[in-house]
């Protein structure tokens, strides 16, 4: 099954960028609004993915609420 993640930027003057974590959602329009909504005030660029999940991990991902999970808490399922 196919779920598309945002990568959430972490910045931090003198010590550079790295990748926080990534946010799954179900749908590309979903990932973009996330990607709006979460990253307002940053300016780097972070393009959504499709990957592939497992079924067990879609069934998590469509009963939460916002049908979106992190990918760290995702991989549990």
């Amino acid at each position: 099954m196919l779920a598309v993640k945002v990568a959430v930027i972490e910045s931090e003057r003198g010590w550079g960028q790295k990748i926080d974590d990534y946010m799954v959602c179900l749908s590309i329009e979903d990932a973009n609004k996330f990607k709006q909504e979460f990253n307002s005030e940053n300016t780097e660029s972070a393009v959504p993915v499709a990957i592939d999940i497992t079924d067990s991990q879609m069934k998590k991902l469509k009963n939460t609420k916002t049908q979106r999970m992190w990918l760290a808490n995702l991989r549990k399922y």
